[in-house]
């Protein structure tokens, strides 16, 4: 008998893992061996926005993966991977789909675009990513000291903005006396009394 190309499509939960990307894949793998299957294709899409949300979640990671089965046993293959994504992997999986892709239809698929990189490239990439920081505080310290190495030669430039120096008073300004209040004892002042000055 001839095997059959078949697909199931994976929406998972963000917050999986590399650890557990790469199980599912192992996963995948052992069972499709168990049914004298293969695995053709296994790819991350990254994370996308959902056009609608699923389990109250507005993005998710979505997964492809590809595979040839006897159709013989599919119906066993398809029992197991919907035990192993329904309840071993309840917790990261939100939805999936398999879909049995007709003879000679083509391959190709159309990627959505990802919102971000999630994991892909290499592991230089995620480390990369890490150290961006460091990056950036690494470019600023090198601008800075190419611009002291330039600087030694020339004075220094004056600020596009300047900044006025405040004016110098050259004569005091007298204090004026306060206006001498009158005491009168049946009547209470509205000015404070100086007791040390009366």
């Amino acid at each position: 008998m001839s095997m059959t190309r078949y697909e199931t499509l994976l929406l998972l939960k963000t917050e999986a893992t590399e650890e557990e990307i790469s199980s599912l894949e192992n996963s995948f793998d052992t069972i499709a061996s168990k049914h004298n299957g293969t695995i053709a294709l296994f790819d991350l899409w990254g994370k996308c926005r959902l056009a609608y949300p699923v389990q109250k979640m507005s993005f998710g990671v979505y997964i492809l993966v590809r595979y040839d089965i006897e159709p013989s046993d599919m119906a066993a293959f398809a029992k197991e991977l919907d035990a192993l994504l329904s309840v071993k992997l309840n917790d990261i999986v939100m939805r999936y789909v398999n879909v049995k892709i007709r003879k000679g239809a083509s391959l190709d698929y159309k990627r959505p675009a990802a919102v971000d990189s999630f994991r892909e490239g290499s592991k230089v990439d995620a480390f990369l990513k890490s150290s961006k920081v460091k990056g950036i505080l690494d470019s600023v310290e090198g601008i800075t000291k190419s611009d002291k190495k330039a600087g030694e030669d020339k004075p220094a430039e004056e600020p596009a903005t300047k900044i006025e120096e405040p004016k110098k008073i050259e004569e005091p300004v007298k204090a004026e006396e306060p206006a001498k209040v009158e005491d009168k004892p049946e009547e209470a002042t509205s000015a404070p009394v100086d007791e040390e000055g009366e």
